[in-house]
């Protein structure tokens, strides 16, 4: 088995144990399973600093649920980043991961008159299309009045969408290539209980500003 984004208390992870099946996560768990991960938390760092490159930003984090051990880690990354950096965390929550139950949240954050953010950081690829459609229908101009990044890309931030968007490419395909070589070598009675990361990069697009 190869469960994708493994919840902390996920009931997969529970058959994979009743029945001891083979199983490889793409994503950390917390049981004695071999997973394959990006480090996310390395990742949302220096995506915070890549914010900062070229003027001092004040990012917003947003997020759907912190039930997803990656989103944890990526949270853990955003608030140890605004203690170091002195920056007072504001937090964002989408009812769903639905670009029409974000949009609403979002709106309403940056139509708050004592808005303190000037950069969003999304998890998702849906909730920066929310914000880029949110700033465009509010008149902002993406990046100078607000920086958009996200920390999962997809062909839909860079193709066909008024500014491409800056994201992580977490490099999906080698997670999957990655997990299956894990899972072939644990039936075949190999090494087991491996853990494994796998490099993201960021790519650089226009929602953000360039750096100096």
């Amino acid at each position: 088995v190869i469960i994708v984004d493994p919840a902390e208390h996920d009931p997969l992870l529970d058959l994979v144990a009743e029945t001891r099946a083979n199983c490889v996560t793409v994503g950390r768990n917390t049981r004695a399973l071999s997973w394959v991960d990006n480090d996310f938390f390395k990742a949302t760092t220096e995506a915070l600093q890549h914010l900062c490159r070229a003027k001092p930003s004040r990012p917003a984090f947003f997020l759907t649920e912190t039930s997803s051990l990656y989103v944890r880690e990526e949270l853990s990354a955003y608030l140890d980043w605004c203690s170091g950096t002195g920056t007072e965390p504001v937090i964002i929550r989408s009812p769903s991961v639905r670009m029409d139950a974000a949009e609403p949240a979002i709106t309403a954050a940056l139509r708050d008159p004592a808005r303190k953010f000037d950069a969003v950081v999304t998890t998702l690829d849906t909730l920066a299309v929310a914000v880029e459609r949110s700033a465009q229908t509010l008149g902002l101009s993406i990046p100078d009045d607000l920086q958009i990044l996200s920390l999962a890309d997809s062909r839909y931030l860079s193709v066909g969408f008024p500014t491409p968007v800056t994201a992580l490419d977490l490099q999906p395909k080698r997670l999957g290539e990655a997990a299956v070589d894990l899972l072939v070598t644990e039936i075949e009675g190999g090494q087991d209980h491996t853990q494994q990361l796998i490099d993201s990069s960021l790519m650089v697009r226009e929602s953000t500003l360039p750096a100096d």
